[in-house]
């Protein structure tokens, strides 16, 4: 299943690309990664069980030549911020966080406007408990892109963190209106409340999360854990 994990994060088809220059002898890489991309869509597929016994699967190479593959790309194109980026992000799910974090900075190198590269490596900067990192990364990402509903995300993490439950709340506000999915801030926003003694608030905040994504297992968790007091 990371093969899945690989995918659900490299969601590159949005990205912008910075000081793009292709080498003719080695192609564009903007089209390589997206062929990429497709055979990683496919074998995702195929590891779900989306294609019946009868149905035609497409030929997919297994999961060690696609991540050479993706290797190869940065290797070839290291100026290519959605390239450094799909390489950070499945160094990342499998679990090879110094890795990844060399792919993200050269990717914010390449493309300081990638916010999803932004995004990772400040997340990762909080996994890893290095606040001031992450809150310089999500500074430097909202100066460039004020609309990313990511970095406020992760902004209100930060203040919340902080202390500040009601920055870190106008915070997930702002996320919520620029489009990052119901779930996924209510989550967050239960996490705030809980941490501010409102349980109550958490609670309905969690209900809202699951609601919206019934698969959410840390929220049901979270939610257990609250009816059990």
């Amino acid at each position: 299943m990371r093969l899945a994990a690989i995918l659900c994060l490299v969601g590159l088809s949005g990205c912008s690309v910075f000081n793009h220059q292709p080498i003719p002898e080695l192609g564009d890489p903007d089209a390589r990664l997206d062929a990429l991309l497709v055979e990683l869509r496919d074998a995702r597929a195929i590891e779900r069980g989306e294609y019946g016994p009868e149905d035609p699967k497409p030929k997919v190479r297994t999961r060690n030549e696609l991540l050479r593959e993706l290797e190869t790309l940065a290797f070839d194109f290291p100026n290519n911020g959605r390239v450094q980026y799909a390489c950070g992000s499945a160094a990342y799910s499998l679990g090879r966080p110094e890795t990844a974090t060399a792919y993200l900075d050269a990717a914010i190198n390449a493309d300081p406007r990638l916010t999803e590269a932004t995004a990772l490596r400040a997340r990762m900067a909080i996994e890893a408990g290095n606040y001031p990192r992450a809150e310089r990364l999500v500074d430097d990402g909202l100066l460039l892109a004020p609309d990313s509903g990511e970095l406020h995300l992760l902004a209100a993490q930060l203040l919340d963190l902080d202390g500040d439950a009601a920055g870190a709340l106008r915070a997930l506000d702002l996320a919520a209106k620029l489009g990052v999915e119901t779930w996924r801030v209510e989550y967050n926003r239960a996490i705030v409340y809980e941490n501010q003694g409102k349980v109550a608030d958490a609670e309905r905040a969690l209900r809202r999360c699951l609601d919206e994504n019934p698969d959410c297992e840390e929220a049901a968790r979270r939610l257990r854990r609250i009816e059990a007091r």
